[in-house]
């Protein structure tokens, strides 16, 4: 391992301690609460992330080669950065009594690693530097931000105690694979899904809101409904690919595949689409009532407004998925309490599934498509 290598990661790692230094202090002096536990939390987690580091630096080589770049590279310190912010946010799972401005700092700082997570993977293929290092310490720090993030849901009440699955799934998945070999049994590689690491992304940003200081914990409860079934869904189906009950090299799985893509795609999305819109005009004008609330400082006609603009822009499937996330900031400040059945219910629900699996065919623009497929997605 080149030394220079070495001292590129002391130096970082070093870095990054100061910062969580100067944090405890900035913290200890304006909580009234004792800080000793979010250290303990924080350095805690920044001892993983430091051990996971010096543990796979040797594999800091692209993957088709074996020689060991000199240093770690942008992308692998942006990749670390995140790690740092999952530290921070780890703080404060054992330390939930935040006032004040410190209120604000783990969900910001984990809308961050969310952020960054699509960013070090554009800067490593941008300047062509994927090693195996930086897709190891993506994997490990994307399965321990969303283990803490959920534990901090639940610590907070925002999240119900059931939804620890989706955090610890990719620990049992592992654990599952591990015992496999264990056995003797063969464990089959997973083939690459782009669906699979754009739902983490959209997880990854469910769980930042979730843990702001904007939404009731009704509201949350109901949205961790709504992101559990296709997350279950997906952990499932890749342990039975993985596991060699099904093979995706199989034609039957091929067939039953595109048939159900192309339902959900044909049928079922612009159907939704549909439905979303009618119950909004049906709730607005044939009962001439507003399905819509004062929310964020607006008034009621306003909200409507948007929200109908929004609903409009999801029925043309014109630029679906943006549209159906801004819906889904305004509705998630009443949608605890209500019915699934009701109005606004099935709205919430709606642009969730929206938001997950986009507008499907018949749509006029979809860009965020091409952003988080790339050109060859055509669904």
């Amino acid at each position: 391992m080149p030394k220079s290598l070495r001292t590129s990661a002391i130096l970082t790692a070093n870095g990054y301690l100061f910062l969580l230094i100067l944090f405890s202090v900035e913290l200890s002096i304006h909580s009234a609460h004792n800080v000793i536990w979010w250290i303990i939390g924080a350095f805690t987690v920044f001892a993983y992330i430091l051990w996971e580091l010096w543990r796979s630096l040797a594999k800091n080589h692209p993957p088709e080669s074996k020689t060991v770049n000199q240093s770690l590279g942008l992308p692998t310190q942006i990749t670390l950065t995140r790690g740092f912010l999952i530290a921070v946010v780890g703080g404060f799972v054992l330390f939930p009594a935040m006032e004040g401005w410190m209120r604000w700092v783990p969900g910001i700082a984990y809308l961050l690693t969310a952020i960054l997570d699509a960013l070090d993977g554009y800067a490593a293929r941008k300047l062509d530097r994927i090693t195996q290092l930086g897709q190891i310490l993506d994997n490990k720090f994307d399965a321990l931000g969303t283990l803490i993030a959920v534990l901090l849901g639940i610590t907070l009440g925002k999240l119900p105690l059931w939804y620890i699955i989706v955090g610890i799934a990719y620990y049992l998945f592992i654990a599952g694979q591990w015992l496999r070999r264990r056995l003797d049994r063969t464990v089959y590689d997973l083939h690459q899904d782009r669906r699979r690491s754009v739902f983490a992304g959209i997880q990854m940003a469910f769980l930042g809101i979730v843990i702001l200081p904007v939404y009731s914990a009704e509201s949350t409860f109901l949205a961790a409904v709504a992101f559990f079934i296709p997350t279950a869904f997906m952990f499932a189906r890749d342990w039975l690919v993985t596991s060699g009950v099904l093979s995706p090299d199989e034609d039957s799985y091929q067939r039953k595949a595109d048939f159900a893509r192309n339902l959900l795609s044909f049928m079922l999305l612009p159907v939704l689409r549909l439905v979303l819109f009618c119950t909004f005009v049906y709730s607005c004008i044939l009962t001439a009532r507003y399905t819509a609330f004062p929310a964020f400082g607006l008034s009621q006609p306003v909200v409507a407004a948007i929200i109908a603009g929004c609903l409009t822009l999801i029925l043309f499937g014109f630029g679906g998925r943006v549209a159906a996330a801004a819906a889904l900031l305004l509705l998630g400040a009443v949608a605890g309490g209500v019915s699934v059945l009701s109005v606004t219910g099935i709205l919430f629900f709606g642009v969730i599934i929206i938001l997950l699996f986009g507008t499907g065919k018949f749509s006029i623009w979809q860009p965020e498509e091409a952003i988080l497929f790339g050109n060859s997605h055509t669904d």
